[in-house]
């Protein structure tokens, strides 16, 4: 049997975090280790306790949450991180991939795919929606996303 994923929730939205939660816990068998608002208290917590994911919700109204991802990513290099957003478009995946984020998911998409977003995570990759993944390039300045050539229809917004 695989040993239990640790995953930590970082978000404010009490509702989402304990949906996601519970997902994880009983349809996924992860074990969710801490629930918090925002990266600053992620930080405290990831020094006393291990964990293989911070699954962090980028969307609170007016918060720099991909500063505390790259403060995330600096005090613990080995963390692995998964965004998830209301609203994937070039810019957010273009900060997303400069933060050193491991994943994205839309909010949407969560149910469907996060334990396919965490086994990929887990194994050394990373998760990112289908018609990104194609567009993401290495090139000598790091991870950037290369431009579209089909006129948005990469981008997933709500509607």
């Amino acid at each position: 049997m695989e040993p239990r994923a640790k995953i930590l929730l970082v978000g404010s939205h009490a509702t989402l975090m304990g949906a996601i939660a519970a997902r994880l816990e009983y349809e996924h068998h992860c074990t969710v280790v801490g629930v918090v608002s925002d990266p600053a208290q992620a930080v405290g917590v990831l020094a006393n306790r291990p964990v293989d994911i911070a699954l962090v919700d980028m969307d609170e109204g007016g918060a720099d949450r991909l500063g505390g991802v790259e403060v995330l990513r600096t005090v613990l290099p080995n963390v692995r991180i998964i965004l998830i957003s209301t609203a994937i478009d070039d810019r957010r995946i273009e900060q997303a991939l400069k933060a050193g984020v491991n994943g994205l998911l839309a909010k949407d998409e969560v149910p469907a795919t996060i334990a396919k977003a965490i086994h990929e995570v887990l194994a050394g990759g990373a998760h990112f929606p289908d018609g990104i993944r194609s567009r993401i390039v290495l090139d000598p300045r790091g991870l950037r996303l290369a431009e579209s050539t089909t006129d948005g229809e990469d981008n997933h917004e709500p509607e």
